[in-house]
């Protein structure tokens, strides 16, 4: 039996992040691969948007690092938070090609983090 070719895993944010912030840095429009000059759309026809999270890691010995990570989401418009903002993503999904090992990630919706 052939594996697929997608594997869609929901991710914990916060355990898998163990409760560090996640940053957003940018949030641009997806772009078409094919098209190249017309943002993406998904299978409803509602825009894709790429947000920009910087995401925590531990590293050496320890010490706090972050990846930047693009997460794919639709929305009608772009969401409205400023850079540097610390984040939540909701119902993030990483999905790995079987083929070639790629990773992206996806959610429903970034949102601002409430304060405590």
């Amino acid at each position: 039996m052939a594996l697929p070719k997608t594997v869609i895993t929901a991710v914990d944010v916060r355990l898998t992040f163990r409760g560090l912030p996640l940053i957003l840095t940018l949030v641009a429009p997806r772009m078409d691969f094919e098209k190249k000059t017309e943002q993406a759309r998904n299978a409803q026809g509602v825009p894709l948007w790429e947000a920009h999270v910087a995401l925590p890691f531990e590293g050496y010995q320890g010490a706090p690092n972050y990846v930047v990570c693009p997460i794919v989401i639709a929305a009608p418009d772009a969401p409205a938070i400023a850079p540097s903002t610390p984040v939540d993503l909701v119902a993030l999904k990483q999905r790995t090609n079987t083929t070639n090992g790629r990773v992206s990630f996806s959610a429903e919706t970034v949102r601002p983090l409430k304060a405590a």
